[in-house]
C-alpha cells in the first residue's frame, strides 16, 4: 500500500502555502521606515553630487576665480557650505521672516546625508550657487562675454572677450588691409571698363559699379562702428532688465532665525536635504532638470561666442565682396547674410532675458511654491527662439556654419552674373529679327508657335528659293508662268 500519491502531496503543499498566506495577510506588518527606506538618502545624495560637481566646474571655468568657491572641488558636496560656516563668513542680511514665502526648519526636517553613515558630524548645507540660466541671460558670466570691442570683464576676471580681443584685432586689421588692396584692384578694373565701353548702357552699368565700390569702401572702414552699436545696445538692454527684476528666492532658516537669498538651482538643491523621501526625490528631479538646462544654455552661448568671434574676423572680407555681389543681380547676398547672423546672435541674449524676466522674474512667488512652472518656462525658451526667427525674418540665421552660407552667397552671385551676361548676349543678336530666321525658326524661339522648328521647311519654300531674281510667283502660289519657263529653257541652251 502506497503512503501517498504524487497528486496528494502537491495538494498538501498547496494547502500549506495558502494557509500561511492567509495568516500573513490577516496579521498586519508595521514598519517605522519612510517610503524610501534606509538607502533613500544615499541614493539621492549620490545623484545630487553629480549635479554639484557640474555646477562647481561651470562656476570655476565660466565665471573665473572671482565667483568660484576656491578651486576645483570634486567632493560630493561641491558647492555647498555648512550652515555654521556660511553664517559666519558669507552671510548677508536678508529679508525678514514675514516677507519670505519659503520657510524651513533644517534641524528638524533635514537629514545629515550619507556622510553621517560614516560617523562624520555633518550639518545641513546652504548652496552658494552663482551660476544658472539667470546669470547667463543677464550677462554676468565672464566666460560668455561677446563684446570684443569694449570687454565687460578683464582677463583677471576670466573674461573671454578680453582674452580674445588682441588676437581678433590682429586678424581684423590684416584682413582689412587685404580687403583694401582687393578693392583697389576692383577700382582699376572698373575704371578700365568705363574707358573701353562705347555704348551708353555699358557706361551706366559701370557707373553703378563705381557707386557700389564707394559703398563697399565706406563699409570697410565703418563696419566696426556698426558692430559697436549692436553690442552696446545689447549690453544696455541686459543691464536695464537685470537691475529692474530678479528671480532670487529668499529662504528663511527657522533654526538660525536668519534668511538668505539664492537662485532656483540653490533652492532645489537646498530642499533635497529633506528627511522624507517624497519631497527629497521630487526636488532631486527639479535640481537635475535645472542643471540640465544650465548645461544646454551654456553650450548654446559658447557656440554664440565662437560665432561672434568668427563673424567679427571676416567682417572686412564681407565688405570686399559687396561690389562683386552687386554686379550679378543687384543684391549683396554675403553682406545681408553676415548682418542677419551678427544681429541675431547678439540680440538673442536680450530676448532670452526678456522672456525669463516676464515668465519667471515677475512671478517669483509662484516659482517659490511651484518649481514645475520655472522648468516649463525655461523649456519654452527654445521654441520661442524659433518663433522669433520666423517673426523677424531670421529664418536662415543661426549659429551653424556661417562660412558655408557666405560662400554659397558669393557663388550664387557669380552664377547669376554669368547667366545674365549670356542672356544679354543672346538678346542683342540681330539674327533673331531677320525675316528668314523668323520663317525658319519662328518668332517665339526654336520650334515655337511662331513657326516650325529647325530642319522643317514650309510648303513652297524650295520653289521660292530656286526662283530667279526676276521671277514672280502667281498670286495663288502656283509657281512660274509659261513665259518664264520658256526664258529659262533659252538660257540653258545658250
Amino acid at each position: 500500500m502506497k503512503i501517498g500519491t504524487k497528486k496528494s502531496i502537491l495538494q498538501k503543499i498547496t494547502i500549506i502555502i495558502l494557509t500561511v498566506l492567509c495568516v500573513n495577510l490577516t496579521v498586519p506588518t508595521y514598519s517605522n521606515a519612510d517610503g524610501g527606506g534606509i538607502l533613500a538618502s544615499p541614493f539621492v545624495d549620490f545623484f545630487c553630487s553629480i549635479g554639484d560637481v557640474v555646477i562647481n566646474l561651470l562656476q570655476k571655468f565660466m565665471q573665473g576665480n572671482s565667483q568660484s568657491t576656491g578651486g576645483i572641488n570634486m567632493s560630493l558636496n561641491a558647492f555647498l557650505m555648512p550652515s555654521e560656516e556660511y553664517y559666519a563668513s558669507h552671510y548677508k542680511a536678508g529679508k525678514p521672516a514675514s516677507e519670505c514665502i519659503h520657510k524651513v526648519n533644517p534641524q528638524d526636517e533635514f537629514d545629515k546625508g550619507w556622510l553621517s553613515l560614516l560617523g562624520a558630524e555633518v550639518d545641513y548645507h546652504i548652496p552658494i550657487a552663482t551660476y544658472s540660466p539667470e546669470e547667463i541671460f543677464k550677462g554676468e558670466v565672464s566666460g560668455l562675454d561677446i563684446n570684443f570691442i569694449n570687454p565687460k570683464y578683464d582677463e583677471d576676471e576670466g573674461g573671454s572677450a578680453a582674452t580674445l580681443q588682441s588676437t581678433i584685432a590682429q586678424w581684423y586689421v590684416a584682413l582689412r588691409n587685404l580687403a583694401t588692396v582687393g578693392l583697389l584692384c576692383v577700382l582699376v578694373y572698373v575704371g578700365i571698363r568705363m574707358i573701353l565701353s562705347s555704348t551708353a548702357s555699358d557706361k551706366a552699368k559701370y557707373k553703378q559699379m563705381l557707386i557700389d565700390w564707394i559703398v563697399a569702401l565706406c563699409l570697410l572702414f565703418f563696419l566696426h562702428y556698426i558692430m559697436t552699436f549692436v553690442l552696446t545696445l545689447t549690453d544696455s538692454i541686459c543691464e536695464a532688465l537685470s537691475n529692474s527684476n530678479s528671480a532670487a528666492v529668499s529662504v528663511y532658516d527657522e533654526s538660525a532665525g536668519k534668511s538668505f537669498s539664492t537662485n532656483l538651482i540653490g533652492l532645489a538643491r537646498f530642499n533635497t536635504q529633506y528627511k522624507d523621501f517624497g519631497p527629497k526625490f521630487t526636488y532631486l528631479i527639479f535640481y537635475l532638470a535645472l542643471v540640465t538646462y544650465t548645461v544646454m544654455f551654456t553650450w548654446q552661448y559658447l557656440r554664440r561666442l565662437v560665432t561672434m568671434a568668427f563673424l567679427t574676423i571676416i567682417a572686412p572680407l564681407v565688405a570686399f565682396t559687396y561690389p562683386i555681389d552687386k554686379i550679378g543681380d543687384g543684391q549683396a547676398q554675403a553682406f545681408n547674410m553676415w548682418l542677419k547672423e551678427y544681429i541675431y546672435n547678439a540680440l538673442i541674449q536680450p530676448f532670452h532675458l526678456i522672456l525669463y524676466t516676464v515668465l519667471i522674474g515677475t512671478a517669483t512667488q509662484l516659482v517659490e511654491k511651484n518649481l514645475v512652472y520655472a522648468i516649463v518656462a525655461l523649456g519654452f525658451m527654445i521654441p520661442a527662439e524659433k518663433l522669433l526667427k520666423q517673426m523677424f525674418g531670421f529664418t536662415k540665421a543661426g549659429t551653424i556654419s556661417p562660412l558655408a552660407a557666405l560662400t554659397l552667397g558669393a557663388l550664387g552671385g557669380s552664377a547669376a552674373a554669368k547667366n545674365r551676361a549670356k542672356a544679354d548676349k543672346g538678346g542683342d543678336s540681330k539674327e533673331d529679327e531677320s525675316p528668314r530666321y523668323q520663317r525658319t525658326h519662328g518668332t517665339d524661339g526654336i520650334g515655337g508657335p511662331g513657326g516650325p522648328g529647325p530642319g522643317i521647311e514650309e510648303p513652297g519654300m524650295q520653289e521660292q528659293q530656286s526662283a530667279q531674281p526676276g521671277d514672280s510667283p502667281m498670286p495663288g502660289g502656283e509657281g512660274p508662268t509659261g513665259a518664264q519657263q520658256e526664258n529659262r529653257s533659252r538660257t540653258k541652251s545658250k
